[in-house]
């Protein structure tokens, strides 16, 4: 499991991380409603896990944006 708040420099952080991204059975906790670049950060979170084989299993807007992802079986 990871667990990430790092006031809008997650995307920068998973970038960093992509080797362990790829475990088996990996659990992400994000924050994603920092604002970057006048957006909130699940507008370039969300998709960048998509795209690196996780699956985006809930989005809580209430709790600051919190994204759930785990990586994907078939990976």
């Amino acid at each position: 499991l990871i667990k990430m708040d790092i006031e809008g420099a997650e995307i920068e952080a998973l970038k960093g991380a992509e080797k362990t991204l790829a475990s088996r059975g990996l659990m992400l906790v994000l924050e994603a409603g920092h604002i970057v670049e006048g957006r909130p950060t699940s507008e370039f979170l969300i998709p960048w896990l998509q795209q690196h084989g996780l699956a985006v299993v809930a989005f809580n807007k209430k709790e600051q944006g919190s994204v759930f992802a785990v990586q994907r079986a078939s990976r």
